[in-house]
């Protein structure tokens, strides 16, 4: 689906997640969201926080559902640090998962592998998939 507000908080998620590659090499589950003023706001859990990286995700989701259901934002999505198997005979590939959501309840998933080669980040182009953001 190509919703502007989707596609914005999607590319904000991305360039962050970016950002946090170059700068550290990984990153914790974190959020990101469009509010209803239009601007865009990132989410995350506490960075003391030493909770294992479902239970961040399940509280992003909540609260993103929250700030949903409240009118607070008009779209909020999850970018997620993951390994992909395309195969059983293939490594695991370091991904980026992102996870989508309105209010309206719809949900749209993407994911971007990456890599990390001689301190350069490679990216390869998104894949869309079915929306997997916890309902209610």
């Amino acid at each position: 689906m190509q919703d502007p507000e989707l596609l914005a908080v999607r590319d904000a998620l991305v360039q962050q997640a970016k950002s946090f590659l170059t700068e550290a090499g990984q990153f914790r589950p974190f959020g990101a969201g469009l509010r209803a003023d239009g601007s865009m706001v990132l989410l995350g859990a506490d960075e003391d926080d030493d909770a294992a990286p479902a239970e961040r995700v399940t509280r992003l989701e909540q609260a993103i559902r929250a700030q949903l259901a409240a009118g607070s934002l008009r779209v909020g999505g999850i970018g997620v640090d993951v390994q992909l198997r395309f195969s059983a005979d293939t490594p695991p590939t370091d991904a980026l998962h992102l996870r989508l959501r309105r209010p309206d309840g719809y949900a749209v998933d993407y994911y971007m592998t990456y890599r990390l080669a001689e301190d350069r980040l490679i990216c390869d182009p998104l894949i869309e998939d079915a929306g997997s953001f916890a309902g209610e």
